[in-house]
């Protein structure tokens, strides 16, 4: 039995550049990923077959129509890529919520080709199956490292040398965002620019204070008018002791916030827990 992670996915910020001639958004965004996040079993078997628990199962089944999940698609286009059966029966444990913006099924999809390329002994170019299936799932082939993802996401550059752990929190108040009609309701009167990063970031403070003069997430604004309250949620991360950055990661609904220390980010998880009980808060860390 093979047992790989599926981590979750932060966008420090996302730039949209433009848009292609048939419509796709080009994008620059760094990503970092973080030691949460969801987990899948692989166990062999006569045939095919996926289970999904956690706490996020029961939304994910009544979302998703038979064979349509990014996992199964997955598995076809990478059986289509090498003529091999693939016969597995795969265990999806679901922590990551859906509509989120944490790349929950993107994260699921590389992390089940990354699996099967190493299970089925193949060389295959990855890249070429991720690109057929979603702008996110490029840069999720190289978690847990942190990325650039750029043009419509499937082109990747290496991201600066970043501090080796950042604590942070995650924190969605029961929103559901979808990206598609996200971005069909983004409207901008002019695109902007891609960043320029320093080389490296040697302490969390520097990374966040460049990220909050420099940078911004241009999906902002369509979120927050999908869904007003997401200015609240980030307001309270920004009050917690030692917030250094609060933003929307993706298109939403989950927002995050970075930490001087770990002990803070525990704190202000805490926090907020207490105070918001219904809301979905996760203290984790970015890793580099």
């Amino acid at each position: 039995m093979l047992c790989v992670s599926a981590p979750a996915k932060v966008n420090l910020h996302l730039h949209i550049l433009g848009k292609t001639e048939n419509g796709y958004h080009i994008l620059d965004s760094l990503v970092c990923f973080t030691d949460f996040g969801d987990t899948l079993t692989f166990e062999e078997d006569k045939m095919f077959s996926l289970d999904i628990v956690g706490e996020f199962a029961n939304l994910l089944q009544s979302h998703d129509l038979a064979g349509q999940n990014l996992i199964e698609k997955s598995v076809r286009e990478f059986e289509n890529a090498t003529n091999i059966k693939v016969n597995l029966r795969m265990t999806l444990n679901k922590n990551i919520p859906l509509g989120g913006g944490l790349g929950g099924g993107s994260s699921d999809a590389a992390a089940t080709l990354n699996a099967l390329q190493r299970i089925y002994k193949t060389d295959i170019n990855l890249e070429k199956i991720t690109a057929k299936l979603g702008s996110d799932i490029t840069a999720c082939l190289n978690a847990p490292r942190p990325v650039i993802m750029r043009s419509t996401g499937n082109d990747i550059a290496p991201a600066p040398v970043l501090p080796l752990k950042i604590p942070a929190v995650l924190v969605n108040a029961g929103q559901h965002c979808s990206t598609p009609e996200i971005y069909r309701t983004l409207k901008m009167h002019e695109f902007s620019k891609s960043v320029t990063f320093p080389d490296r970031f040697d302490a969390i403070a520097s990374l966040s204070d460049f990220i909050n003069t420099h940078t911004r997430n241009d999906l902002y604004a369509p979120a927050l008018k999908a869904e007003p309250s997401l200015t609240k949620t980030i307001d309270i991360i920004k009050q917690q002791t030692g917030c250094l950055l609060a933003r929307l990661s993706g298109s939403g609904a989950t927002c995050f916030g970075i930490f001087e220390t770990e002990d803070m980010a525990q704190q202000a998880a805490s926090q907020i827990k207490t105070t918001h009980p219904e809301w979905w808060v996760v203290q984790t860390t970015l890793l580099s």
